[in-house]
């Protein structure tokens, strides 16, 4: 489960892993779209959806909160079978309907590009994640400046 502060759930955890995206970025994007904040279930079916698992396995993480065993994703249960395409069609009205509207896809009816089109999508907008050595540290600032004689590093901080 999300929370309010900056720290990730499970899910966005694994999709920031696998996509090599920046999860915040993503979120910012498509909050700034839906013009309200993503709410947890949003955000871990995006996640999820962003690591490229099946609907059925979604819908099994969503619902029973926990990994299905390879044998549980080869036998499909009807019930959650219906659960699965009840969340397609709610997510397709809000987590895809907002990426849609991201990318320009204005024509109704139009399916959502494929999770690698939409995670390239992501990575062209400035959401790629990058490895923590080579992001910009904002507390550094460097001043180069001419000064004529010898001058003390005393006064160039006090300055």
């Amino acid at each position: 489960m999300t929370n309010t502060s900056n720290e990730l759930c499970p899910e966005c955890l694994e999709a920031e892993e696998k996509s090599k995206l920046d999860i915040h970025c993503v979120r910012s994007k498509l909050e700034s779209v839906k013009k309200a904040k993503l709410d947890d279930w949003e955000t871990r079916y995006l996640c999820l959806w962003l690591c490229s698992v099946s609907s059925y396995e979604v819908a099994f993480r969503l619902y029973r909160s926990r990994r299905p065993t390879a044998k549980e994703l080869n036998n499909t249960e009807a019930d959650l079978e219906k659960l699965t395409q009840r969340l397609r069609e709610d997510m397709s009205e809000k987590v895809h309907f907002y990426i849609k509207q991201l990318m320009g896809i204005q024509e109704k009816g139009k399916r959502i590009p494929t999770t690698s089109a939409v995670v390239l999508f992501f990575r062209e907008e400035g959401c790629e994640k990058r490895p923590p050595d080579q992001k910009f540290n904002q507390d550094i600032t460097l001043f180069f400046g001419k000064c004529k004689g010898k001058i003390s590093k005393q006064k160039i901080e006090n300055a």
